[in-house]
């Protein structure tokens, strides 16, 4: 899934420290160099995850999709999730939305297989009563 495309939030003129030591002003052709920040998402594994979580990529989406947070609420829900995480979640499940949507039928098939092996022992009705 790795596209190879990362992102790089220095604007040009920032002075940035390089790896020999010296330091780097920056340039208006700052924009050809290769990108120095963070790649905010990790599609290495299995389940592509924000980088340095364990929070998967799929779970940021559905979190957006189908409980219709937005962004910030994201966020405030994931306080160790900056706001572009977020948004670099939602471009990585927009740019591989298929890819995502399998990963939520096939969580959705394993729980009602582990729900159908393992039943509740509490009833519904029993719940409903009191």
């Amino acid at each position: 899934m790795n596209d190879g495309r990362t992102f790089d939030a220095t604007p040009p003129g920032t002075k940035v420290n390089t790896l020999d030591g010296g330091e780097d002003h920056g340039s208006l052709d700052d924009e050809m160099q290769p990108a120095r920040s963070r790649t905010h998402v990790d599609d290495s594994g299995p389940r592509s995850v924000v980088s340095g979580t364990d929070i998967k990529v799929s779970q940021v989406a559905s979190e957006y999709e189908h409980l219709g947070m937005t962004p910030d609420d994201i966020v405030d829900a994931h306080p160790h999730l900056s706001l572009a995480d977020v948004h670099a979640a939602l471009a990585y499940y927009y740019d591989h939305r298929d890819a995502i949507r399998r990963e939520w039928l096939d969580a959705e098939s394993f729980i009602s297989a582990l729900r159908i092996r393992f039943p509740s022992r509490i009833s519904r009705s029993s719940v409903s009563d009191q």
